[in-house]
């Protein structure tokens, strides 16, 4: 069996905030919101922040898992910041209505619910992402993903148009083996697409993420009926990256007929051509139905997007001519556009006891939002590809300019991240300080209990006349003083009181350490009193 594969270069811009899950949340006992940043944290960043003693801390709070203990370690996390932020792995931006609802939150219970009390999440899903970059990652799937909705479209219209008749309510694996004309997984057309991930790399390095509310409004402002107030937390690629993820398609061209029923595009043009005449009227109908009918949309967004569609833009001329293609992608891009047209069946959720609606539409969208009263709402998910050398020039020349608060949030979080790497710097230092000093302690302590060991071990005269050695050694201030009125010498003294009735061998070194203390403070025996007295209680031994 032979083939032929071309390869091609894309480039993914992205027009609204995107959301391709990861599987995975930051929890709030892993990270902390602090001055309009996330700061996400490993494992590794607790230890290194909060010590051992500090992780046993929490391990000792949390007990059975029950709120009230998960509550508190969440408040002991939050009141910590201060020893944390500097080892934070990411800064992420949040909104003002995200870092106040933190701070609303992180100690709270949040509502009674069946006589239990339920506690707050906090939960933020987390973008897909590159383990290696930890940057965020667009999965080839995903975009396969969305060009296979907008090419089974087009095999439906073509079905549809030629067959009157043909039956839509087949479950959805009949229908697409139907329209793709294949049997079973291995025979799948679309085995010859071949699209790689792609982690992010936006030439101006501005900052990949950032956290937004999903909030839900009715498709159709209804006075008499209002959405739920939502508070689902996401981490979004943010709107405005121009050319944010590159990557490679290829089309295998594959001889043979199991695997080729030309009902996958084999080249560019006819892929774009397809996934635009899918999407683009798509991405009107949003502009009319939720920007001008309904005014939720951000008016900048509206305004951007509404160029850029426009008959005469190098964009639209570029879709035209099959040199770039729209998609949407991810989480709350919409049942609508992820279904085919004429087949759609969503289910609508009723009150409880009631049975469920199904229809071609639904009653209402989740949209972006930077707070839970947002006027100025963004779209889910959309995106367009680039291929090859292609340039739009109004494309890059609008994300530019929309994307300018990012640039200054950029220099913002680049000064913060300085500032935190000089207090993770100062920390260490004092660790290490307190590291060596407990080191030293330590060590001193158990010198210490050595030489407990040590004297334990030796006969009385030897013991007495070790310890007054230890004493001079420890007190080196009272060296030369040339008086006997101080510690040093009343300890002298005591010892030769006891030596009087030791054996001659003890004595003779006691006299010989009572001459060494009285050169170590400088005392003339001969003209201190006190010494020549000491001195006489000796004077036989030799």
């Amino acid at each position: 069996m032979k083939s032929n594969i071309s390869t091609h270069r894309y480039r993914v811009s992205v027009l609204g905030p995107l959301h391709l899950g990861a599987g995975e949340d930051y929890l709030p006992t892993h990270y902390v919101i602090d001055d309009g940043y996330l700061h996400a944290l490993s494992d590794g960043g607790l230890n290194q922040g909060l010590g051992q003693a500090g992780l046993e801390q929490l391990a000792d709070l949390i007990g059975e898992g029950k709120p009230e203990e998960i509550l508190q370690v969440r408040r002991t996390i939050h009141s910590k910041k201060d020893q944390l932020l500097p080892y934070s792995q990411r800064l992420i931006p949040v909104s003002r209505g995200v870092n106040q609802l933190y701070e609303d939150r992180v100690g709270k219970i949040a509502q009674r619910e069946d006589n239990r009390n339920i506690t707050n999440q906090l939960a933020i899903a987390r973008c897909a992402y590159s383990l290696f970059k930890q940057q965020p990652l667009l999965t080839g799937t995903a975009l396969k993903g969305a060009i296979r909705t907008a090419c089974m479209a087009h095999w439906l219209q073509e079905k549809s148009t030629h067959n009157k008749k043909f039956e839509k309510s087949k479950n959805s694996n009949q229908l697409a083996k139907e329209l793709l004309s294949y049997q079973s997984v291995e025979q799948d057309p679309f085995y010859r697409l071949k699209i790689s991930d792609a982690s992010y790399q936006q030439p101006d390095n501005l900052i990949a993420t950032e956290v937004l509310f999903s909030v839900s409004q009715r498709r159709v402002p209804n006075p008499k009926k209002t959405a739920k107030a939502l508070q689902t937390l996401l981490e979004c690629i943010s709107p405005w990256r121009h050319r944010a993820f590159s990557g490679d398609i290829r089309f295998v061209d594959i001889n043979n007929e199991r695997r080729d029923s030309n009902r996958v595009p084999s080249h560019l043009k006819a892929l774009a051509e397809q996934c635009n005449s899918y999407y683009f009227p798509k991405l009107q109908q949003e502009l009319q139905q939720l920007g001008k009918n309904a005014g939720y949309l951000s008016s900048t967004w509206v305004e951007i997007m509404t160029a850029l569609c426009a008959p005469d833009s190098d964009f639209k001329q570029a879709l035209d001519k099959g040199q770039a293609m729209l998609l949407r992608l991810g989480k709350y891009s919409g049942a609508v556009d992820k279904t085919l047209d004429g087949l759609r069946s969503i289910e609508i959720m009723t009150p409880r006891g009631q049975d469920s609606k199904y229809q071609s539409t639904t009653n209402e969208v989740r949209l972006a939002a930077k707070h839970k009263q947002d006027p100025e709402l963004l779209p889910f998910g959309w995106v367009v590809v680039e291929f090859d050398d292609t340039t739009i020039a109004s494309l890059q020349q609008l994300l530019n300019t929309a994307s300018e608060p990012a640039r200054q949030k950029l220099e913002e979080a680049r000064q913060k991240q300085a500032m935190l790497t000089e207090a993770k710097v100062e920390l260490q230092r004092k660790q290490q300080e307190q590291l060596q000093q407990k080191k030293a302690i330590e060590e001193q302590q158990q010198q210490k209990a050595q030489r407990q060991q040590e004297l334990e071990n030796m006969s009385e005269p030897q013991r007495l006349q070790a310890q007054l050695r230890d004493f001079i050694e420890q007190n080196p201030q009272l060296k030369n003083t040339g008086q006997p009125n101080n510690l040093i010498f009343e300890a002298l003294s005591r010892m030769i009181n006891q030596a009087i009735s030791w054996q001659r061998p003890d004595q003779i070194d006691a006299k010989i350490l009572m001459k060494e203390t009285f050169d170590f403070l400088s005392i003339n025996r001969k003209k201190s009193k006190a010494a020549k007295r000491l001195w006489e209680q000796l004077k036989d031994v030799e």
